[in-house]
């Protein structure tokens, strides 16, 4: 007990071996004093067991899937329809322009129809989501693809 009244309060933790001290206000050391003296034992269960973390649930590799989908077939279906073939590489042969936006459209279906199968019953099998996987990984190309052909023709104007 300090000089104040207030009483030291050490807990412990078996199970990890931590000790933690506060204090306690006067009137609460009173009625510890009260009940029993001036040690006071606090036992604590042990800390549960965390999971390890699990690989992307199928909800968000779906998710992932839809976006990045959405996000090549959108700049890839305009550049076609509104922007005409332009540059170094597309100004003198229009045919490898469309063909270009062409593939990657038909990437980003392929992206979205891998996203539709996957959230079909018996989706959550580990075979479909390992293809998922491996179909979000390298839909980054084509992604990369239609922003430097799309960004190329909004910057030029």
């Amino acid at each position: 007990m300090t000089s104040d009244g207030n009483m030291i309060l050490e807990v412990v933790d078996h199970a990890s071996g931590h000790l933690a001290a506060g204090f306690l206000s006067s009137n609460a050391s009173n009625i510890l004093q009260a009940q029993g003296g001036d040690h006071v034992g606090i036992d604590m269960p042990p800390p549960e067991q965390v999971p390890a973390r699990q690989p992307p649930a199928p909800v968000e590799l779906i998710r992932a899937l839809w976006s990045i989908s959405l996000l090549t077939l959108v700049p890839a279906i305009t550049t076609a329809l509104y922007k005409p073939a332009r540059g170094v590489v597309f100004a003198h042969n229009k045919l490898s322009y469309y063909l270009a936006l062409s593939v990657i459209v038909a990437l980003g279906l392929g992206e979205a129809f891998t996203a539709f199968w996957l959230s079909r019953p018996g989706g959550g099998s580990r075979r479909r989501l390992t293809l998922g996987r491996a179909v979000l990984c390298a839909s980054v190309l084509p992604f990369a693809a239609v922003l430097g052909i799309a960004g190329y023709g909004f910057i030029q104007g």
